[in-house]
Parts: C-alpha cells; structure tokens; sequence
C-alpha cells in the first residue's frame, strides 16, 4: 500500500545526489572545490536521512492505522460498521472527454462517457479470496463505531412538549440564489454538472427512498418567508442500538433525523479510520460493472478515478460512504495513481478562476479576463473535469440506495472526498461529516445546489473536522509562498458549508501551519486520538457556522 519508497532506477535525483556524494568522498580533496564538495555531501546525506526517516514514520503512521480499533463492547448504543463495497471509476481517454463536453446539447445520463465498477466484500468469491489474502487481513479494521443521535423538531410557539416524535425538513426556496452582484450570471448559466446534479436530485427526491430518508422538504418550494421564518426548536438525544433491532426496520427521517455524536470520540475516529480506508481489492477479484457500459471502442479506459467505500452494519440497516480525498504525497499516504486528476478536480472546485495563480501556471480553463477579473459566463460553462468525478459520486450514492433501500446512510471523506461528501449531503439531503475539507461553499454556489436560508443554516446537518493548522482547512494554503503553490494546487477557498469542529492544535500542540499537517493520519493519531484525555489540557472544540466569511474578494466576476 506504501508507494512513498523512492525509485531505484538512476534517473532518481535522490540517486545521483548519493552517487555524486560517494565520489566526493572517495576523491583526493586537493581541488578548490574541497569546500564546495563538502557543503554537497551533507546536504545531500541530510535530504537522505530526511526522506528515509519521513518513509519509515509513514510506514509506522500507515500500519497503525489500519490495526483494528479497540471497541466499548459494554456501550450498547455503539454501532459497529465494516467494509462491504468498494466503487471505482474508470475515466475515458482525454479525447473523448473533450467530444462530450464540447457537445453544447443538455445533459443527458446516456451521453456520458463513464465506467463504474464495484467490489462486494460478502460475494462468495470475495470471501474466499478474503481469507487467503493476508494483505487484505492485515490492512481492512473489521469494526468501527458508530453512535447516533436523534433529532426531533417542533415550532416554538407549539404547544407540544420538547420531545416530539416528528422532524421537520429543511426549506429550501428559490431566494436561496447568493444575493449580490454576480447572482443573475450564475442564473443564465448553467453547467453540465449542475444539470446532471440537479437531474439525480429530482428523481431521488421524487423517489420512496427519497421522500423518506432525505432532510429537503419538497413540499414547501413555494412557501411564505412568514412560515419559512417561524422558529423551530430541535431537540437531540440518544438513540440506542435496540431501536433498529425490530424486524423490517426502515429509516424514515420524518420520525427523528438521525446522524453521527461528533462530540463522541469513538464515534468521530471511527468515522476518520473510514475516510481514511484505501483498500483497493485486486483486478482479479471479482468486479461486478455498475450500468451500461460506454458503447465506444475508440478509446480505452484509466483506471485512475474516483474511489469509494460502503460500510454497513450486519443488519444493512446503516451504511457510511467514504470518498477518497486528494493522492498527492504531501495530502496523503500511499496510493497516487489518482493524484493527477485529484489536482485538476481540486483547481476546478476551490480556484477563484481557473486556477489562474500567475504568469507561471497552466490554468485549467480560459476564463481569466485580467488580473483578478474573470468571466462567469465562461467559468459556469467550463467545467469540465468535476463532472466525471460528482458523477461518479452521484452513481456511487443511488447504487448504495439500490442495494440498501431501508439503511440510514451517512457520506464522509477526506480533503477533496469531504468536499465532495458536503456537496453530495446537500445535493440530496444527506448527512455528511468531512474530514480536512477545503472550504466547498464556493463550488456549492457555481453548481446552484439547494441551500437553506441562512437564518435556518443551524440546521444543516453537515460538519467540517480540522484543526486551525491545516492551511488548506483555514484556507490559508495560497500564494507564492504556500506549499500548495508549489504543487500546482490553487486552493483558494476557505468558506465551508455546515459547522466548523476546529482543533486548536496551535495553542496546545505548539504546532505551526504546514501542508503535512493535512494528512489524515496526523488528524486522526496526533489530533484526535489524544485530544480530551483526562490528564490532557485540550478542550474538545464546539461546533458552530463560520462567520463573516467571504471567498475571492478579491477577484472581479463580469459576464
């Protein structure tokens, strides 16, 4: 799983810095460059030290993570979930991509060049082959906790007492559109992925499993900003473990809306430990294809897309998708044959424009007007990438409600893959929590997908984990000194939906911002595994929506 291990063909720098190195050494330090040659020997023999020792931590860091996670087995309300499916996308050729999208027809779900493929941990064969695998054994937790709480909801001026049996939905009107300068562009274009996004939303919430499980109330597109702004007051508490235990038991959010205890440790590491899941079973296993295939043999497939997880209780009756994040090495651990493609979707969904940082980058789309003008017309039509990648999400989740019709499911991920779990959430009214996401309230405005009023955002159902060291959760991560700037990432938003659960690992780790802080096994052994501890000083954060935050302010949106 560990793919940080430097080459050891010639090519490698790191190679000839040591070759060159062993030359200095053995050579007769009579030239005038004795000075010189030394300086390079220990540089080069201290970027030795540094990378061997960074791979050996990360080889520790990567095989604790995957030990199996010690479990309260005396807590009754504790869920405990294990791997069952793994989706993987497969993207078409360049060329074909292109065809599509240079297409200017409407979206349509036939059109698209697209290959999904799933692995199912309980077929026969996966489980044959699963007992003979010791890479698999070793590397898949068996068990993750999960506690849940459940929301009840009245109005407050209702005479009904505090625990009601019902939850009210979410209202979302067309007053949503964000109210400033550039509103009306955003309106007159609408990109493919806002079609394809807008498509799935109505035929899921036109659904039974829809209308049941999801926190949109369709029912109120129409309604006054009177009854939009009578106050509701909810109520949480626990819900037990016995209360799904009945036989035909379906989750219907109108009789409580159920999602994660983020204040509940075991909870909140069980949830990272599955963001953080990058099992990937072998090609030779059994992979079922999800759909119809794309009817075109002039180009083939890159198996280099989107990944996610499903994992259930033995009862089906909860499942939790987790989306991969980001494959670049200094944002990840191992695996990065995704890391090209994560790159483009990440400059696509947080750059104000383009990712056009400066004169030096190759930005991703033609829309930069100017020095910090840009041109949404062009920015709605542009985009092209994320269309593949939301997709592939979008098919991930409708399978999972196939298969698991009567499950509560939750959507999480890391960095990009929490992103796009938020996105998703909204999109059709499902609970998320993300791990270290780059602030996605920008994308969620380009794409038009539903929000509520902002005096009812409390309500939203959506958590953002991270810690105010992590440049690219703050935020912080742009600019020409940044460490995203010099891997080709323009990570320029910092406004996230939902609340913010902010570690002050500032204040009580003395830790300073840094890139490296972004990898989710320093989140989940340095952050969240000691944080609160009895004999600890750290306070766990409060949840709460960001305030006055604004993103590209400086940047000049025209038609």
């Amino acid at each position: 799983m560990i793919k940080d291990k430097p080459s050891n063909t010639a090519n490698n720098p790191l190679n000839q810095c040591k070759n060159e190195s062993r030359k200095a050494l053995s050579a007769r330090n009579t030239s005038i460059f004795l000075y010189f040659k030394v300086f390079v020997v220990v540089i080069c023999l201290t970027l030795t030290v540094l990378q061997y020792s960074t791979i050996n931590l990360a080889r520790i860091i990567n095989k604790k993570l995957f030990v199996q996670p010690e479990l309260n087995t005396t807590d009754n309300d504790q869920f405990e979930l294990q791997l069952s499916d793994v989706y993987l996308q497969h993207l078409p050729s360049q060329k074909s991509n292109l065809t599509y999208f240079a297409d200017n027809s409407d979206y349509s779900s036939d059109k698209l060049p697209f290959l999904l493929k799933r692995w199912s941990a309980n077929t026969p064969a996966a489980t044959s082959s699963s007992n003979s695998n010791k890479n698999y054994q070793n590397i898949r937790p068996r068990l993750y906790p999960l506690e849940l709480v459940k929301r009840t909801s009245k109005y407050a001026y209702s005479t009904a007492d505090t625990h009601t049996n019902t939850y009210k939905k979410l209202y979302t009107t067309t007053n949503n559109v964000p109210q400033n300068k550039i509103s009306a562009l955003w309106g007159q274009s609408k990109s493919k992925t806002a079609s394809m996004l807008e498509f799935y939303r109505k035929n899921f919430l036109s659904s039974q499993v829809g209308a049941r499980t999801s926190y949109w109330d369709t029912k109120s597109l129409n309604a006054s900003m009177a009854v939009l702004r009578t106050p509701i007051i909810d109520t949480d508490y626990n819900f037990p473990k016995s209360a799904i235990r009945s036989t035909g038991w379906k989750y219907r959010i109108e009789d409580g809306l159920l999602f994660p205890n983020v204040s509940h440790k075991p909870t909140l590491l069980g949830i990272a430990r599955m963001a953080a899941n990058a099992y990937i079973p072998k090609k030779s296993d059994d992979w079922e294809t999800i759909g119809d295939p794309w009817l075109n043999d002039g180009f083939g497939w890159d198996d280099n897309g989107l990944r996610g997880h499903v994992f259930t209780t033995r009862d089906k009756n909860i499942a939790v998708i987790s989306f991969k994040g980001t494959s670049a090495s200094i944002f990840s651990r191992g695996d990065k044959s995704t890391s090209r493609n994560d790159r483009f979707n990440d400059n696509r969904l947080f750059s104000c424009c383009c990712a056009k940082v400066d004169f030096s980058w190759t930005p991703v789309c033609d829309c930069n007007v100017s020095k910090h003008k840009c041109s949404m017309t062009c920015l709605q039509k542009s985009l092209i990438g994320e269309d593949l990648y939301l997709y592939a999400a979008v098919k991930i989740f409708i399978e999972t409600t196939i298969k698991y019709p009567d499950a509560y499911i939750l959507l999480t991920g890391h960095s990009l893959g929490g992103s796009i779990a938020s996105l998703l959430g909204l999109t059709f009214g499902i609970p998320a929590v993300a791990f270290e996401a780059p602030g996605e309230l920008l994308a969620a405005k380009r794409l038009l997908l539903p929000m509520p009023p902002r005096f009812t955002m409390e309500r939203l159902p959506t958590w953002h984990i991270g810690h105010n060291t992590d440049p690219i959760y703050i935020g912080s991560c742009n600019g020409q000194s940044s460490g995203c700037y010099y891997a080709g990432y323009a990570m320029e938003s910092k406004c996230h939906l939902g609340k913010q659960c902010v570690y002050d690992t500032a204040k009580y780790l003395n830790w300073n911002v840094d890139i490296r802080h972004h990898r989710i096994v320093d989140l989940i052994y340095y952050v969240l595994e000691p944080w609160g501890k009895p004999n600890s000083k750290t306070k766990m954060p409060i949840c709460q929506l960001e305030k006055n935050c604004k993103d590209c302010s400086d940047w000049n949106f025209t038609d």
